[in-house]
């Protein structure tokens, strides 16, 4: 079957339930926000753990080959705590950005 010439194709897509034919497209129902929002933080979560997982073990053996240089000096304090002030930084900033800025 062809079209006629000059017709063109008009169409719409009904997402209700209450349509036999829309009931297997995919629509993100009301009640399935706090799974959603769930299975994204987990995602989330899962990402920063595995970034620990991969950081921390470059972070100590560094901090090992920095105090084996330094025969008898130890960590420099003053390296630590402007490390730790930069850390307090930017998760002092990030908290307000979430909370008071957004």
């Amino acid at each position: 079957m062809t079209a006629p010439a000059g017709a063109c194709d008009y169409h719409m897509h009904v997402y209700d339930a209450r349509f036999p034919l829309a009931a297997k497209a995919r629509r993100q129902e009301p009640d399935a926000l706090v799974p959603a929002l769930a299975a994204f933080n987990i995602g989330v979560e899962i990402g920063q753990v595995a970034i620990v997982a991969l950081v921390f073990p470059l972070l100590l053996l560094a901090d090992r080959l920095m105090a084996a240089g330094a025969v008898g000096k130890g960590r420099q304090p003053s390296l630590v705590y402007s490390c730790s002030a930069v850390i307090f930084a930017l998760g002092l900033y990030w908290l307000i950005e979430r909370t008071v800025w957004a």
